[in-house]
């Protein structure tokens, strides 16, 4: 669950980063973004088959949907 969180963590942190493209830019901001995004929707899928709907944490689905955001 720690995963989620800290990929979370950084989507929301580099996501308003995401449309400012420099050229000398140390890091992909939009990389950083794509990768957290399809870790959050891979760690969720292999937590869905762990346990039941009834059993997910609350805030998961935001997760998801944010993470759903970014890679569409």
């Amino acid at each position: 669950m720690s995963s989620l969180v800290y990929h979370f963590s950084l989507l929301s942190l580099m996501r308003p980063f995401c449309h400012f493209a420099k050229p000398n830019a140390p890091v992909d901001f939009r990389a950083v973004c794509l990768e957290s995004a399809q870790a959050i929707l891979l760690l969720s899928t292999s937590y869905q088959d762990l346990v039941s709907n009834r059993q997910l944490p609350v805030f998961v689905p935001l997760f998801v949907y944010a993470a759903g955001l970014v890679c569409f």
